[in-house]
């Protein structure tokens, strides 16, 4: 029988923090808690608790991602450009799937296009998207996602398996780590 995760409390241990598997909402639900920023994915939340169980220290110096981004427009074309504001929103997503097919998601690829690429066009990002998805080849999934990354896994070493056997073997994977 496996221990249950233990609560994630001021006295936490930053060795046993870090060793276990922490749902987001945990994290953000400390990081309200006690003062610390809630900005930025697990992997930033992680690092801010563990600096904090650690230190004890509260950086409260914010970096605001908001405060200097423009405005996304209204309507867009194959001609915008991408500045700095633009996000993986509803309206983007409608209008690639008009340009592209019902079948667009926002991968990797396009989201990294549309956080970094400044000075583009929308019609590059399609151009990048369309290759990235003839490509076939499987990206590096982000460590965040580390529950994607032992599905992938897990039906390349068993292509025959059930997506039940891969959740079993996650969950059993989760409790020896929180040992």
């Amino acid at each position: 029988m496996s221990k249950a995760k233990p609560n994630l409390t001021l006295n936490t241990d930053p060795k046993k923090f870090v060793s276990q598997y922490w749902l987001k909402s945990e994290l953000l639900i400390f990081c309200r808690k006690v003062g610390l920023s809630t900005a930025g994915g697990k992997i930033d939340l992680t690092k801010r608790i563990e600096n904090f169980l650690l230190t004890g220290e509260i950086n409260l110096t914010k970096v605001s991602s908001k405060a200097n981004k423009s405005k996304m427009p209204d309507h867009f074309s194959k001609d915008t450009i991408i500045t700095e504001g633009f996000r993986c929103s509803q309206s983007l997503r409608a209008f690639f799937e008009k340009e592209i097919g019902d079948s667009f998601h926002f991968n990797e690829i396009m989201r990294e296009f549309i956080s970094k690429k400044r000075g583009l066009t929308l019609g590059d990002a399609i151009q990048a998207y369309q290759k990235s998805i003839s490509n076939h080849s499987p990206r590096k999934i982000a460590p965040q996602f580390e529950y994607n990354q032992h599905i992938r896994d897990f039906f390349k070493e068993n292509p025959r398996a059930s997506l039940k056997e891969a959740i079993l073997a996650w969950k059993k994977n989760k409790a020896l780590r929180r040992r």
